[in-house]
C-alpha cells in the first residue's frame, strides 16, 4: 500500500501537459525508458529515482552553506515558559543581516531538565 500511495503521489507531482491532454509517467519504467521487471530492479534503480523526484519536486532543496551575511538576534527569552518546566526564547534570522531586510522569526521552546 505504501509503494501505491508513492507511485501515485509522483505521478501527479511529475504530471506533463502534452497535446492538450495530461499525461502521467509510468512508475515501473526508470527513467531511462527500461521496463522494471524485478524487485532488485526496484529497490535499486526506480526507487531511488522516484525518491528523487519528490526530493526534486515536492520537497525541494536546501541551499548549501548560509548567507554570509545572515545574523541572529534573540528578541525574548523566559525560563519560566510552560509553569517553569521550558524556557521559551524568540529568535529573529536576518537573512541579509539588516534590520530592514528580509527576516524570519522562530520560536523554541527548550525543557528546562535537560
Amino acid at each position: 500500500m505504501k509503494i501505491m500511495s508513492v507511485l501515485v503521489l509522483v505521478a501527479i507531482s511529475t504530471m506533463t501537459y502534452a497535446e492538450g491532454r495530461l499525461t502521467l509517467p509510468d512508475p515501473l519504467k526508470t527513467n531511462s525508458g527500461i521496463k522494471v521487471n524485478s524487485t532488485k530492479m526496484w529497490e535499486q534503480i526506480r526507487r531511488p529515482e522516484i525518491l528523487e523526484l519528490f526530493r526534486r519536486y515536492v520537497y525541494g532543496r536546501a541551499p548549501v552553506g548560509r548567507p554570509v551575511k545572515m545574523t541572529f538576534k534573540v528578541l525574548e527569552t523566559n525560563d519560566e515558559a510552560l509553569n517553569g518546566t521550558a524556557t521559551r526564547k524568540q529568535i529573529r534570522v536576518l537573512l541579509s543581516g539588516d534590520i530592514a531586510g528580509p527576516h524570519m522569526d522562530i520560536l523554541i521552546y527548550l525543557p528546562n531538565d535537560q
